[in-house]
């Protein structure tokens, strides 16, 4: 199951990134596979619009944690992720106070190499 989870997983951020994200949009995106300092997320984007991450719980098995703000294409980008969905493995868990402040307070918290801006493809 963790790898179908993980495949529907950076499929989906594919998609995010190809399809939806308009020119000069700030991203935040970090992958925590080998870092040591949260043993549960496993891959995090965060956007203005979009929260995606990948996580590890204590029973070993993979979800996908989301929140949305106005995101023009959130039923693809559901439809990508059906199976964790169907398994109970994509939880929506809303960012606060709201997601563009949370964005703004990742922006200002994180290393400046993990903020990055969409430039077309």
């Amino acid at each position: 199951m963790n790898g179908t989870i993980m495949i529907q997983y950076y499929d989906a951020l594919k998609f995010i990134k190809a399809e939806c994200l308009a020119v000069g949009t700030r991203y935040f995106e970090r992958d925590y596979k080998d870092d040591p300092n949260d043993p549960f997320m496993l891959h995090s984007f965060v956007s203005p619009r979009l929260s995606f991450h990948l996580e590890c719980g204590f029973d070993y098995f993979m979800k996908i944690e989301y929140d949305f703000a106005d995101f023009p294409r959130i039923d693809d980008l559901l439809w990508r992720v059906g199976y964790v969905r169907e398994q109970g493995m994509l939880i929506y868990k809303a960012c606060l106070p709201n997601l563009p402040t949370f964005f703004n307070n990742v922006v200002a918290y994180q290393d400046p190499q993990y903020i990055h801006t969409f430039q077309s493809q």
